[in-house]
């Protein structure tokens, strides 16, 4: 019998444990992928898109160019793809004055100028105007009817004015919208509360799960957007777990979505022997544990390994808090969590709220100890056992379980598709 010595991200750092090997089910991370030359991928996308036209021809001379990229609670190299983006555009003939770069910032907190330094470059930054979307400034808003679903469409006006729509972002496993990337950026991204609202409730639908895209509702409504606005090309990657480019596609809004979903397909889907008794999952650090709202994402990557009452130990340093003032009322209020699912049910869908539900749907099937940078009588509150280090909650974990407890680790939980067993 020996030791393991293991760690999982947390923020910037790493945080180290061991566990036992006859405890240690197996490490269920991203497959090993090594990053070509990220920028002859990405040239090469652009070069050969998918069921499109190149930009360079797609583009005028005197068209105004919408760009829009990911916000700071997405790994998304954005830098790295604008670059390649603006020489196409400037092929084309298309002016630096006519470009607008748009944040795609959805219901999440604004995005701080350094954050924009970091996501964008201080060249591009300083080269292109840029919006940061605000869903509940209407006034930015412009109305385009509704989806087949019934959701109602306003989209930032900085997109909707432009001739020419080009969408960036990467793609991985999401546990509402099957998958991030594509027409994502436009809703929730680009939309106002009332569409993102409207269409996040359809997360109460068993057909909405983590990894489906084809009878996913949720999905099938965010996709529907493009027959209310034309976009007019993607480019969208995929990352290896040191957030390098290993896959990208470029063209048509779906298609080359599709295309490079089946891509990371083949890298997220990963296997463990048994279910586990506790999983130790971390969000994958920093930004995806900005703060617990984007962290809670985590635990629906881990269920399907956990067995039944079984425990989730979840990573998150959070530097920004829980990240949503009604997600912390909701949990605070509860006596237990059950109280969140039926308050929900009685009182209709919220965002923020929707935060709380998705929580206490899971610490209904299973104990969560959380190692974060939250204070513990935070923690207490919103009814998870607060730990201090990886160690700690381990130990927590295993109390309850016999000498034979097994345990699953997922240092990039979001990143990964984990069923117990090869079927």
């Amino acid at each position: 019998m020996g030791i393991v010595q293991l760690s999982v991200p947390c923020g910037e750092d790493r945080l180290p444990f061991e566990v036992q090997d006859t405890n240690l089910l197996g490490v269920l991370d991203l497959k090993a992928a090594k990053a070509p030359n990220e920028a002859a991928e990405i040239e090469r996308a652009l070069r050969r898109p998918t069921a499109s036209p190149r930009l360079s021809a797609i583009a005028r001379r005197n068209s105004t160019v919408a760009v829009v990229v990911n916000d700071a609670t997405r790994p998304t190299p954005t830098a790295k793809l604008l670059n390649p983006l603006l020489r196409e555009l400037k092929a084309a003939g298309v002016r630096d004055d006519k470009i607008r770069i748009v944040v795609a910032s959805g219901l999440h907190p604004p995005t701080t100028k350094d954050e924009l330094h970091r996501i964008l470059g201080a060249e591009a930054l300083n080269r292109f105007e840029v919006v940061v979307h605000d869903a509940d400034d209407e006034a930015s808003l412009v109305p385009l009817g509704e989806t087949r679903r019934g959701t109602p469409i306003a989209l930032n006006e900085a997109l909707v004015d432009a001739d020419l729509r080009v969408l960036t972002g990467s793609v991985e496993p999401h546990q509402l919208a099957g998958f991030t990337g594509g027409v994502k950026s436009l809703l929730p991204g680009l939309a106002g509360r009332e569409g993102i609202e409207r269409n996040h409730a359809l997360l109460l639908d068993p057909r909405t799960r983590l990894g489906v895209l084809l009878g996913n509702p949720l999905r099938e409504d965010i996709d529907a957007v493009r027959e209310r606005i034309g976009v007019h090309f993607i480019l969208n990657v995929v990352l290896n777990r040191d957030k390098q480019i290993v896959r990208t596609a470029a063209g048509d809004a779906i298609r080359a979505h599709r295309a490079v979903v089946a891509e990371c397909q083949r890298l997220v889907r990963v296997y463990a022997r048994a279910p586990a008794d506790v999983v130790i999952t971390s969000a994958g650090g920093h930004p995806k544990d900005i703060d617990l709202y984007q962290a809670q994402k985590a635990l629906a990557h881990a269920e399907p390994v956990l067995k039944p009452g079984g425990t989730v130990i979840l990573v998150a340093q959070c530097p920004r808090g829980v990240g949503d003032p009604l997600f912390q009322q909701w949990m605070t209020w509860a006596r237990k969590p059950s109280d969140i699912i039926e308050r929900l049910e009685r009182e209709g869908f919220k965002m923020g709220a929707h935060k709380a539900y998705l929580l206490a749907r899971s610490m209904i099937k299973s104990r969560v100890i959380l190692v974060s940078g939250l204070p513990d009588r935070l923690v207490e509150e919103m009814h998870l056992t607060p730990a201090k280090t990886v160690q700690e909650a381990l130990l927590l974990a295993l109390e309850e379980k016999d000498g034979n407890a097994k345990v699953a680790v997922m240092p990039h939980a979001t990143s990964v598709l984990a069923s117990p067993r090869r079927p």
